[in-house]
């Protein structure tokens, strides 16, 4: 009866101030670890997800996601905000959360949320993206594509508190929670049928006859498309498609950005966090990093999470 109830939810949950969610590797596997460790407590059943700089893209199937919504944010936020001394929420608080029934809409959202990374110019291929799941299907097949977590003991266990007592799980040789541990391969596998069709859709372009596909089946609910799987992006809709097809070079991407900020400049300044920067601090930094970068302001701001250029700098 349970089962019956359960639906597939497409989740995309962004930052409700301009800052970017992960600046390093250690946050790209805190959140990692965060959405592994959201599953498991919430009882969730986790098909895909892929993990940005300033969102991240999750597929589940339960019966609400509510309760793993409400852990995953407590879980990261602690972790962001001692880190960077800050305080408050980091999440938006009405976090994208949408149903997406039919065989062939569920098929193209997973295929849409593993090739984010494409999409939005920091990987050429999905394949080669490390913070995804998309090492966790056909791994006897695709052996030879991509890398494989190893369960590494060097790097310990990871201990989690349950009704009686704790869980322990390995931990990968990056730190993280294994995804056998919380990637219900199966369930994606069962939808892509064989590694040579999810070979093919990780390789698809999004166009209109990928939109026209979905209409074929007679379900409730809207298409999954690039402007409605994208809240907040609308308006970057053709750069996406450009990166895509490949017509555009790799992006600097916002690691880089975070990690000029954080490991040069904030050290020659002798300021801790880019939270505690005055806004003197601020120019100089954004004046700094348009010199050695050369990116666009609009990337610099959420880098240091600010709405718009300081008056200094204008």
């Amino acid at each position: 009866m349970k089962e019956a109830s359960e639906k597939m939810y497409h989740l995309v949950l962004s930052s409700g101030t301009p800052d970017v969610i992960c600046r390093d590797n250690n946050d790209y596997t805190s959140l990692e670890n965060s959405i592994a460790l959201s599953v498991i407590k919430a009882g969730t059943i986790l098909l895909a997800y892929a993990v940005m700089s300033t969102h991240c893209h999750i597929a589940l199937t339960c019966t609400s996601p509510d309760y793993f919504i409400k852990i995953l944010k407590i879980i990261y936020t602690k972790h962001f905000n001692i880190k960077y001394r800050r305080r408050g929420i980091l999440f938006e608080q009405n976090s994208y959360c949408r149903p997406v029934t039919g065989y062939l809409r569920q098929r193209v959202l997973l295929s849409y949320i593993l090739r984010n990374p494409v999409h939005h110019g920091i990987s050429e291929t999905a394949f080669r993206y490390p913070h995804s799941s998309i090492v966790s299907y056909f791994r006897e097949g695709i052996n030879g594509l991509i890398p494989h977590e190893k369960a590494c003991s060097g790097n310990g266990k990871l201990k989690i508190k349950n009704g009686t007592g704790y869980d322990y799980y390995d931990l990968d040789e990056n730190g993280r929670i294994p995804f056998q541990y919380f990637v219900n391969a199966g369930r994606t596998e069962y939808l892509f049928r064989t590694e040579r069709s999810f070979i093919h859709h990780m390789n698809r372009w999004n166009t209109e006859d990928w939109e026209r596909e979905q209409l074929k089946e007679y379900t409730q609910g809207e298409i999954v498309t690039l402007t409605g799987a994208e809240p907040g992006f609308e308006s970057e809709v053709e750069e996406m498609r450009a990166y895509e097809r490949g017509s555009w070079r790799l992006c600097t991407t916002d690691m880089e950005v975070c990690e000029y900020i954080d490991r040069i400049l904030l050290p020659e300044i002798g300021v801790p966090s880019y939270t505690m920067l005055t806004p003197e601090q601020q120019s100089a930094v954004i004046n700094a990093v348009r010199q050695k970068l050369h990116v666009r302001d609009k990337q610099i701001l959420r880098c240091l999470g600010l709405h718009s250029i300081p008056n200094p700098v204008r």
